[in-house]
């Protein structure tokens, strides 16, 4: 049973559920960490005047129109006012003279800590409050598996695709490589891209637990696309790059082992989160799942060429998912010895391909799924194929 008894809070978490797959609880240690940023005036203005995150966004007049209509007595000027912190702080998004309650995840979170406007007390008591979450009874990062059309999916490293892609057609072979699969036709498909400090690693890093996996140490390294990238840098707290610019920062973070998490959708794309499962939170909850390759979406898996490696176990030591182990020999001529691939731990992403010095790893398309168009779209089906 919930411990939850905060009206205002639960009809802010009522709203922030609403039609959308990744969900929070009513329990109090939710109820607690939405104290920290919220007010309780805020939080029931919010959840008495938007229907559902992301996708419901108002002007100022329209806020206020439904908020008269819930009973609220209220000016523009006064919800202006109410709604300038959260904006500022990056719970409330504010763009194009319009607003959009966020979700948890992504949303309230990242949002929050990639901003990290809020002072440092406040974000040491929510960085601590989210660790409770996470690991305490609620257990929240399991949402990320509550459904049978993940949100996230895995975008394939670019140097290990590109490499495919050129052996296939030396080859002859017709599998086909989709644009979606591609990071640079990914990133066609938008003119405005900024980088921010990852939401993750700075939630960790004001805990004093820093991540050695980012390039020379940089944690501002997550991307922002379209609309959302306008909104970041809008908001003072990301830095716009050109195209060129946004590879470059990509193949960087492929080197130093990253993984590129994104929507799971074809179009409009809006993030990448360059992810390690020591310190993101959807890439741990991927590897805690202990089925990652059903948890997130990858048509991918790799080929090694057991010719070429020379076991030198650096693709095992870099796995995120601890899906590659040396396989010592056991025959009696000792001719067994090996890398293996654990294919159920195996989430496609090409870290071991793209860093492997002798190219013994390759990726090999072995399925063929193609996500929902966009994220309207993904959010609809992934709220209709919950399974709890």
């Amino acid at each position: 049973m919930s411990d939850a008894t905060d009206i205002e809070y639960k009809t802010l978490i009522k709203a922030i559920n609403r039609k959308y797959p990744i969900k929070i609880p009513y329990h109090k240690d939710v109820v607690d960490y939405l104290k920290i940023i919220f007010t309780p005036e805020q939080a029931i203005f919010l959840g008495s005047v938007f229907k559902q995150p992301f996708l419901d966004m108002l002007t100022l007049k329209q806020i206020v129109t439904r908020a008269k209509k819930a009973g609220i007595d209220i000016n523009q000027e006064q919800a202006k006012k109410l709604l300038a912190p959260l904006t500022k702080k990056g719970v409330l998004m504010h763009i194009f003279g319009m607003y959009a309650l966020l979700p948890f995840v992504p949303g309230l979170f990242e949002f929050y800590f990639s901003a990290h406007s809020d002072s440092l007390e406040n974000l040491k008591k929510v960085a601590k409050q989210m660790e409770k979450l996470r690991d305490g009874p609620v257990k929240l990062l399991n949402e990320i598996s509550a459904t049978k059309t993940p949100v996230f999916r895995i975008l394939p490293h670019s140097e290990a695709v590109e490499k495919t892609i050129e052996i296939n057609k030396s080859l002859n072979v017709q599998t086909e490589i989709l644009p979606f699969e591609v990071v640079k036709e990914f990133l066609n498909q938008v003119n405005d891209y900024c980088v921010v400090d990852c939401s993750c690693r700075y939630h960790s890093q004001i805990l004093d637990d820093s991540c050695e996996k980012c390039p020379d140490g940089d944690i501002r390294i997550c991307m922002a696309l379209g609309p959302a990238s306008a909104y970041m840098v809008e908001g003072g707290w990301g830095t716009r790059l050109t195209r060129e610019e946004a590879l470059e920062k990509i193949k960087a973070t492929e080197k130093a082992g990253l993984v590129h998490s994104v929507m799971n959708s074809r179009e409009a794309p809006v993030l990448i989160c360059n992810c390690c499962a020591c310190h993101c939170g959807i890439l741990s909850a991927v590897k805690d799942s202990r089925s990652p390759r059903s948890v997130v979406k990858s048509n991918f898996l790799p080929q090694i060429d057991q010719q070429k490696c020379i076991l030198c176990e650096k693709c095992v030591k870099l796995c995120p998912m601890d899906a590659l182990f040396h396989y010592f020999p056991r025959n009696e001529n000792l001719d067994d010895e090996h890398v293996q691939l654990n294919e159920q731990m195996c989430i496609g992403c090409g870290v071991c391909a793209t860093n492997c010095a002798k190219e013994a790893i390759t990726l090999k398309k072995v399925k063929n799924e193609i996500p929902v168009k966009d994220f309207v779209q993904l959010f609809k089906k992934s709220e209709a194929d919950r399974i709890f």
